[in-house]
């Protein structure tokens, strides 16, 4: 896939989310693609149209940040702050994600696969590392 065609995908895939649309987020999946995040996984376009409803009843307010996109013929690796709030309690969470993602030659997802932990909030970069510069050679 191309970088545009990368571009485009996530733009698509990000606003349905933001917008509460099931529609486009299962479409983009093939009639057997995979969507797995931890302790989650729905198989076909309907489980996930159906998962991602189950989403937009408790949550919304989504925010994404791309941080990195890497490319690699038909298989894409990201990494990207995803920020929501609770419905009920109006508790916002912002969560690092990395999540990779095989294409079909036709463009739609065989496999989402998204690595992340909402067990607590994921301290900023800077709180990890201090904004210095670390003399790592030595």
């Amino acid at each position: 896939m191309t970088e545009q065609e990368v571009t485009d995908f996530l733009a698509t895939q990000v606003r349905a989310w933001q917008q509460g649309q099931t529609e486009p987020i299962a479409q983009a999946f093939a009639a057997q693609g995979v969507f797995l995040a931890p302790g989650f996984s729905a198989i076909g376009p309907q489980q996930i149209a159906t998962a991602a409803a189950d989403y937009f009843k408790h949550y919304h307010k989504l925010k994404v940040q791309v941080r990195h996109i890497w490319i690699q013929e038909q298989r894409v690796a990201l990494e990207w702050d995803w920020s929501d709030t609770k419905i009920d309690s109006g508790e916002t969470i912002t969560t690092r994600e990395a999540v990779m993602i095989d294409f079909d030659q036709a463009g739609k997802v065989l496999e989402w696969r998204e690595y992340f932990s909402r067990e607590k909030p994921t301290p900023s970069l800077e709180q990890v590392v201090p904004s210095q510069t670390l003399n790592i050679m030595g």
